[in-house]
């Protein structure tokens, strides 16, 4: 019997049977009824109908993307604005200029250059009567406030992060100021007896009467503050050029009498501190009123009457008063000789000049004390100015003492002075004798072991050589050998053995020490062989061939 096969199924109505409608539950109109009281499945939900959620809008990758881009150009942007910030840091920002020259990157001290240039471009053309001449803006008083342009422009250069700001670059106008008095007294003198320049009242020092006194006031003709204002415009206007006519009228002097009288009150009345310039701990120089009047300007102003001290009047003091008071010219050394015109010595020392230095931080010093009322010292400085001598002789130290003892051995070289201090050569040599009046004369005092009462009267320590030896070393002077002859100077004592016995045999006095290209010759003044430069060198290698020498430095 054959076999009987179940039902097929496809996989999917295995997954999914066919619903059959259970008898028990009515007819299929009732099943329909009962499944729309039912809630119905969405089809969203069901497996077979199942989408993918979508995600909130800030986790999706499109907008993270965008968000780190704008944040990368954040930081790019900030970055490259702070690195600018830096390289431009105390410089003019890109863009900046001045009536049409550029300054962009420059430092101050570069754009004061151009300003300069700006300064020495102000050509002016003026007409009186008819006749034309043509002026500098330096002859004319004409100048360009170069420090109000750079102020302008280095606040404006201070603007944090300006590279963002596209189309704001620092510029200013060309500032242009004229002095009334130099403009007319320019004037005054290209057109002689049309214009007379006004005289303001001053001050002076009345030495008669210990005051600041007034000098007269006097009015003039030339042109007034108002055309001189017109002038400024135009010129600031045509980056320093432009052509003026004329028309001269009264000026009345910008500082009347009586203003003047109100100022010297004033002066009298305020400046009553000392001020003095000290140098090295010492007082050099005391500003005196008349000083003080010749640095003294009385300014008007908005506010009235002021008494300035006007820094080009400070300096033309320090160089036409102070500094040849205090300023010293080089003194250069006067060298002794002997007969034969060698140097054996100093008449006067050298010393070096000085020049006074740092003469602006000076005059602002000075003008600090007469402003502030400030009792302060004020310190000096000085370059020293080095005075020249004898490269070939040695001529130190210069000590008058030394000059003494030196004058009175080159006097007495031959000359024996027998009088006071008698001669010992009969006695075995006049040597340490000769040697120890230099020293006297020095001013080395006698003591109980070395002295001399007169000839004849005299201790063996100043007169026989072992006992001098002897007499130094308990001193404690200072003992060289033939190597030190380099700390050798004039006026030290050698001490002589002959025959290498290690006891002294002759005494004699430096009296010349060269300096050679092969090192250092000594020369000796004394007695037995006697002689105002005996050379040392042959002392020991021809007079007494292979004899030992020592030497002490005499304090």
């Amino acid at each position: 019997m054959p076999a009987t096969l179940p039902p097929y199924h496809s996989p999917y109505e295995r997954q999914h049977p066919p619903h059959t409608p259970n008898p028990q539950h009515g007819s299929a109109s009732t099943a329909r009824r009962a499944s729309a009281s039912m809630p119905r499945r969405s089809m969203s939900t069901s497996p077979r109908y199942a989408r993918p959620a979508l995600l909130p809008w800030y986790r999706r990758p499109v907008t993270k993307i965008i968000s780190f881009v704008a944040v990368a150009w954040v930081v790019i942007v900030a970055s490259f604005s702070l690195v600018m910030d830096v390289a431009y840091a105390n410089r003019f920002l890109p863009g900046t200029s001045v009536q049409g020259h550029d300054l962009s990157g420059m430092t101050a001290a570069q754009a004061q250059l151009v300003l300069d240039r700006m300064q020495a471009d102000i050509s002016v053309d003026l007409t009186l009567n008819g006749v034309t001449t043509h002026a500098t803006g330096a002859e004319l008083g004409i100048t360009v406030d170069r420090q109000q342009i750079l102020s302008s422009l280095a606040e404006q250069s201070r603007t944090p992060l300006w590279i963002l700001r596209v189309g704001q670059h620092p510029t200013t106008g060309l500032s242009i100021s004229v002095d009334a008095d130099q403009f007319n007294t320019w004037l005054d003198s290209n057109y002689s007896g049309q214009l007379v320049a006004p005289v303001n009242a001053g001050l002076v020092f009345d030495s008669g009467t210990s005051r600041f006194t007034v000098t007269a006031a006097s009015s003039g003709v030339g042109v007034n503050t108002a055309d001189l204002d017109t002038i400024a415009d135009t010129l600031e206007a045509h980056a320093g050029k432009g052509s003026f006519t004329l028309n001269p009228t009264d000026i009345a002097p910008q500082i009347t009498d009586d203003q003047a009288k109100t100022a010297a009150d004033w002066i009298n009345q305020r400046l009553t501190t000392t001020c003095s310039l000290d140098y090295n701990g010492s007082t050099v120089y005391t500003l005196t009123p008349a000083d003080i009047a010749t640095m003294a300007s009385i300014t008007p102003g908005s506010t009235g009457l002021t008494v300035t001290f006007d820094s080009e009047k400070i300096q033309s003091f320090i160089q036409q008063t102070l500094q040849p008071s205090l300023d010293t010219a080089p003194v250069n050394q006067d060298v002794l000789t002997d007969a034969s015109g060698a140097p054996v010595g100093l008449a006067r020392s050298g010393a070096n000049g000085r020049s006074l230095a740092d003469t602006d931080s000076l005059g602002s010093s000075i003008a600090q004390c007469l402003t502030s009322n400030n009792a302060a010292p004020i310190n000096l400085s000085f370059t020293d100015i080095p005075f020249s001598t004898q490269n070939t002789v040695t001529l130190s130290p210069t000590s008058s003492a030394v000059q003494a003892q030196l004058t009175y051995l080159l006097a007495h070289v031959t000359e024996y002075n027998t009088a006071e201090w008698g001669d010992y050569n009969s006695a075995g040599g006049d040597c340490a004798n000769f040697a120890s009046q230099g020293l006297y004369v020095r001013g080395i005092p006698m003591d109980l072991t070395w002295y001399s009462h007169g000839p004849r009267s005299a201790s063996s320590a100043w007169t026989f050589a072992p006992s001098m030896d002897a007499w130094m070393k308990s001193k404690g002077w200072t003992r060289l050998s033939l190597d030190q002859l380099d700390q050798l100077k004039l006026g030290d004592i050698g001490v002589f053995d002959w025959n290498l016995d290690g006891r002294a045999d002759h005494i004699m006095t430096v009296s010349r020490i060269d300096d050679t290209p092969g090192g250092v010759d000594v020369y000796f003044v004394s007695h037995n062989d006697d002689g105002a430069y005996r050379n040392l060198t042959d002392v020991i290698t021809k007079d007494h061939p292979g004899a030992n020498a020592w030497f002490y430095s005499v304090p």
